[in-house]
């Protein structure tokens, strides 16, 4: 296991010293900071965002990141920097040791000097802090921290002066020893751990964890929840009812929906579910973007008629078909200079891609043939240069998009460029418009209310205050 606040401690001292700020980076800072308090509308006391008659609890949101995050990276980090702290506190009121404003003050003049010597004088370690939005009395506690540990692991092994890695096996060894709950149902409502008798609170995890997570993830977990309740307010507004039941049915839709899909076979739901979202399924099936999803879903069920359905399935055809089953050929090229001699330059690709192209219309080999020995996809070379099936709107957003929708079957294009290269195609099948089906027109109905839903956000008074927990 990785001690992550102790590693955070020693590493933070020398980037924060070593890694400089761009003025992009200083920008996105700026437009942060301004985000905190949004569109105009102040929440009010104890609330940390409005959203026209309704407003999010500072205490929904900070059960909100708790549970977003518990099972996350940069969740599981911040949990490790509390436990680490509750421990190391422990055991210096046990030892009877301190560590002295003196002292934390005397490291945070060393690491000053640091910075102004690393940047000539230029800048001082005040200013490091705020450029990375990190408040002194963070960097003091981290260094606060630092000492204690270090204190407690001299103590351990009998010498003034550890090493980091004695440091990290004293903490290694003392938290393994730690009575740890992080079960929430073992736990009060309001705690996120207990290390030893002492509850580590969901307030404390919020704090912690906005420290390590980008301010911007913060703000739209924050606008999900608003949209969550906007979504409902439409809902109720349409009398449209949301039933406990239509949770599981819509999340039973998008399982059945992946599971079926070729592009994911072989892939479990549960995993495809916490790559993409750093959550299980069950974490996100209860988050404020999927109930968000559930409204829009149930409001076009409800609101959007079949005749409209048809309509709209007639008025977007091109989106639904012809499908055009593709294969393909890639031979990459470039020419940008940082490139050059990485890959071949935009002529002897072109060249390259000609010559296959001649082979393959000359008969001299299939085209199936010419892409397992010469294309350069490592995804569909093997695969007989099998790409993927194309609506006629998907195509037209390609380059070369327009002269693949001019195959006839069979045929084999000559060699297109595109953003990589150049890429030779063959059309491998053109099947017919589909009749609409019970998905589609699902998927219709959905588009339709999600775009009633998009202008009622628009148009919402709404805003958000994170001054309280973003520093």
């Amino acid at each position: 296991m990785k001690y992550a606040m102790n590693k955070m401690i020693f590493a933070l001292c020398l980037l924060l010293v070593a890694v400089p700020v761009s003025s992009a980076q200083e920008k996105t800072r700026d437009v942060r900071i301004q985000r905190k308090l949004k569109e105009g509308v102040t929440p009010p006391a104890g609330a940390v965002a409005v959203i026209e008659s309704k407003v999010v609890s500072r205490k929904e949101f900070v059960d909100a990141l708790y549970e977003r995050f518990k099972s996350h990276s940069a969740g599981r980090q911040a949990m490790q920097n509390l436990i680490s702290r509750k421990v190391i506190a422990k055991h210096l009121k046990d030892q009877g040791l301190e560590v002295t404003e003196a002292e934390v003050n005397q490291l945070y003049g060393d690491l000053d000097q640091q910075v102004q010597q690393a940047t000539q004088g230029k800048k001082n370690i005040d200013a490091i802090l705020k450029e990375r939005g990190m408040s002194k009395k963070d960097m003091l506690n981290l260094l606060r921290d630092n000492a204690a540990l270090k204190k407690l692991a001299g103590r351990e092994f009998k010498k003034p002066n550890p090493s980091k890695v004695e440091q990290e096996q004293w903490l290694r060894s003392k938290t393994r020893a730690a009575a740890v709950v992080l079960d929430s149902s073992k736990l009060p409502p309001d705690a996120a751990a207990k290390v030893h008798d002492e509850f580590i609170t969901r307030e404390e995890f919020a704090g912690n964890i906005l420290m390590v997570l980008d301010h911007e993830e913060a703000i739209r977990l924050l606008e999900a929840i608003m949209q969550a309740k906007l979504a409902r307010m439409v809902c109720e507004k349409a009398g449209v009812e949301i039933k406990p039941g239509d949770v599981d049915r819509v999340y039973a839709a998008i399982r059945d929906n992946f599971e079926s899909d070729p592009r994911y076979e072989g892939l479990k739901f549960a995993d495809f579910v916490q790559e993409r979202y750093g959550m299980t399924p069950d974490a996100h099936k209860a988050s404020a973007n999927f109930q968000r999803e559930v409204c829009i879903t149930r409001f076009g069920e409800k609101t959007v008629t079949e005749a409209s359905t048809r309509e709209l399935y007639e008025k977007n055809r091109d989106h639904f078909g012809p499908i055009y089953e593709l294969r393909h050929i890639i031979i990459r090229g470039s020419d940008d200079p940082k490139l050059k001699g990485k890959l071949p330059s935009l002529a002897e690709a072109k060249k390259t891609a000609d010559d296959i192209h001649n082979r393959i219309v000359s008969g001299s080999m299939t085209f199936e043939e010419a892409a397992r020995m010469f294309s350069q996809d490592a995804r569909s070379k093997f695969k007989d240069g099998k790409w993927d099936n194309f609506t006629p709107a998907r195509l037209r957003q390609i380059q070369g998009g327009e002269a693949m929708l001019a195959l006839k079957e069979k045929e084999v294009s000559k060699p297109l460029r595109y953003g990589g290269g150049y890429r030779i195609i063959k059309l491998q099948s053109r099947r017919p418009v589909p009749p609409l089906s019970p998905r589609v027109a699902t998927e219709l109905r959905k588009q339709t209310s999600r775009n009633a839903f998009n202008e009622a956000w628009r148009n919402a008074r709404r805003g958000y205050d994170l001054t309280t927990l973003i520093k």
